[in-house]
């Protein structure tokens, strides 16, 4: 049972058990104060066995060690980050115009997603009875104290007024989820307005939709929100595991380019209908080609794929099926395009659908952006690079806006009279 409590005991194959022991007690050590108390409510036993389990399995492993590219780290402690801006006054009067919203003008976040918006596996922590999602350190949608994603950088900007909505803290979902197809069930009280689901499809968004209608209704009876006056920020991240079934055309829940553009306008028409004064954040998936580049010479990723069922694509194991993943996302990324245009043509005073596209061209910099809990999903590290890029694009002109994300780039600070692109 190959469990992963962190990330060094995963990523390098050594030469032998006491290597191994000596690398896995040193990570364990070294790590952070935020990931010890993860790591905490693994009883001391199962822990022990964790690392037999892996000492077993790298045992059998080949002896040629692997080449690992220099891993690089967010300059910031993980649980004390603050965006470096200045407050940015907020506008005299609420706007009535889309195109003129600041940011701490936004008083709702919102999001809608697959397993990467509902955070699963960002940090190496597995339990015997299931995965965790760690929903509140989500680059679009999380609310947990010194993490950098939109909401903390929203409340930064806005002098310290959190926006309603944020998800926060973690939960455990069962190893089924991926096979059964059966999402888990929505927890208000953690989840708020992350609507997201491990394992949705496409498909699957209309009840998302429904569950926000149903929450933003609760919140404006407990009077935190105005529905009607409210500017509201939703982010759209959603494709994954249609393109996981890209590489063959036979496999179910396969979806062509035209399908899945003709079900996302159904969504965005209504969430049109439901939530005035919306600002979306349509976000491209990025390819998952590379995943499978990064980890094919890993024999716990060769595991992970075969035995969690996450990706059939990923299953094949083959650079054939990895590539058609990536042929069918640049037709999504392109319908994404002609939907944002279609929008804009309609100018509604009070709804805009902005594509974000720093995800389109994004090359993942080493192994450490993919979780090593399954060698597919993003890490914490990723979910702080994707913070940075969606923050930015959403400062870039339409047309200037950057399709990637580089280890340089840092978070940009809004002026004081800049709105929301």
């Amino acid at each position: 049972f190959p469990v992963s409590p962190v990330a060094p005991c995963r990523h390098s194959v050594l030469r032998s058990p006491n290597e191994t022991l000596r690398h896995c007690a040193h990570a364990l050590c070294a790590l952070s104060p935020r990931s010890k108390a993860r790591v905490q409510d693994m009883m001391i036993p199962r822990l022990l066995f964790s690392i037999f389990a892996v000492v077993l399995l790298v045992s059998a492993a080949p002896a040629e060690p692997v080449e690992r590219e220099l891993t690089w780290h967010w300059p910031w402690e993980d649980t004390t980050y603050k965006l470096p801006c200045p407050v940015q006054p907020p506008s005299a009067t609420v706007p009535t115009d889309a195109n003129h919203v600041k940011f701490s003008d936004i008083k709702v976040a919102m999001a809608i997603g697959d397993s990467i918006t509902a955070g699963f596996g960002m940090y190496e922590h597995l339990k015997i009875t299931g995965f965790r999602e760690f929903r509140g350190d989500v680059f679009s949608i999380g609310g947990n104290d010194g993490q950098p994603t939109i909401p903390n950088y929203l409340k930064t900007v806005n002098g310290g007024r959190a926006v309603v909505g944020p998800s926060s803290g973690d939960a455990e979902i069962p190893f089924s989820v991926f096979v059964t197809n059966n999402l888990e069930e929505h927890h208000p009280k953690e989840d708020h307005l992350n609507a997201a689901q491990s394992g949705a499809k496409i498909q699957d968004v209309p009840e998302m939709v429904e569950y926000l209608s149903t929450q933003l209704t609760s919140m404006e009876k407990d009077k935190k929100v105005n529905i009607k006056e409210d500017w509201k920020l939703l982010t759209i991240l959603i494709g994954a595991n249609n393109l996981c079934r890209g590489c063959n055309a036979s496999l179910d829940g396969y979806m062509g380019a035209d399908a899945f553009a003709e079900k996302l306008e159904g969504v965005l028409e209504s969430v049109y209908d439901r939530f005035p004064r919306t600002l979306v954040n349509l976000l491209p998936m990025l390819n998952v080609s590379q995943v499978w580049f990064k980890g094919r010479d890993h024999w716990y990723c060769e595991w992970a794929w075969q035995h969690y069922k996450e990706c059939p694509c990923m299953m094949e194991n083959t650079v054939e099926a990895a590539l058609g993943m990536d042929s069918l996302n640049v037709e999504y990324q392109a319908r994404l395009r002609k939907i944002e245009a279609s929008w804009a043509e309609k100018a509604l005073p009070d709804f805009r659908v902005r594509l974000q596209p720093f995800l389109e061209n994004l090359i993942l910099p080493n192994e450490t952006y993919v979780s090593g809990v399954d060698c597919f999903h993003p890490s914490a590290i990723a979910h702080q690079f994707f913070s940075v890029g969606l923050w930015n694009n959403m400062q870039e002109a339409p047309g200037e806006k950057s399709t990637e994300v580089l280890l340089s780039d840092r978070p940009k600070c809004p002026g004081a009279n800049d709105y929301i692109q």
